[in-house]
Formats: C-alpha cells, structure tokens, sequence
C-alpha cells in the first residue's frame, strides 16, 4: 500500500508552504492589492496645532495668543509673521514660538 505522503513531498509542501506564507500569499496578494483604495489627503493645518504646541510647552492659551496662532493659520503669504509676532507679545519663548507657528502653517 502506498503511503499518501513521503518524507520528501511532505518536506516540498512544508517548504512551499513557507514561501507563500512569508510572501504574504501568493494567490492573495493580487486579491488584495485592488481593494485598496485611494488615500485621503491630509488634513490642513489649524491653529488648534498651534495652541497644542503652547500647552503642551506649559503656556496657557489666552484670547491673545488664541489669535496669534489663528493668524498663523490662515494660509496668507505673511501668517507666520503674524503668529509671530503675536506670541511674542505675549512672552513665549523664540523656540515655542516657532514650534507653535510651524505648527499652525504646516
């Protein structure tokens, strides 16, 4: 009587096996590439990120500075500026200044 599978068949499907599985499939991988689908755009920049940027760094957001960083989030050729020059005015240091302009226009 023949045995349904010998030592080497046994060792080809093992390693065959193997292969697919660490390929990520073979007979899947079409399958699932076309369901993936296009990705959404990133979202715009908010003054919101500017005003983590602040609290995080242990600022307080005040009306002030609330409007510094919505300036610095309007997208006009002179936003940063405006972030800037806002915050400054209210005592936050140059590097948070940055970070939280950076923030708002990116």
């Amino acid at each position: 009587m023949k045995q349904p599978f010998s030592g080497r068949r046994l060792g080809a499907a093992t390693a065959l096996t193997a292969v697919t599985l660490a390929g990520g499939g073979l007979a899947l991988a079409p399958a699932a590439s076309a369901a993936v689908t296009a990705t959404a755009p990133a979202k715009p920049a908010t003054s919101g990120q500017c005003e983590y940027v602040l609290v995080t760094s242990g600022y307080p957001i005040t009306t002030a500075r609330a409007q510094a960083c919505e300036n610095g989030a309007s997208g006009s050729w002179i936003s940063f500026d405006l972030c800037w020059a806002g915050l400054e005015g209210t005592n936050v240091s140059d590097y948070v200044v940055t970070l939280a302009c950076n923030a708002a226009g990116d």
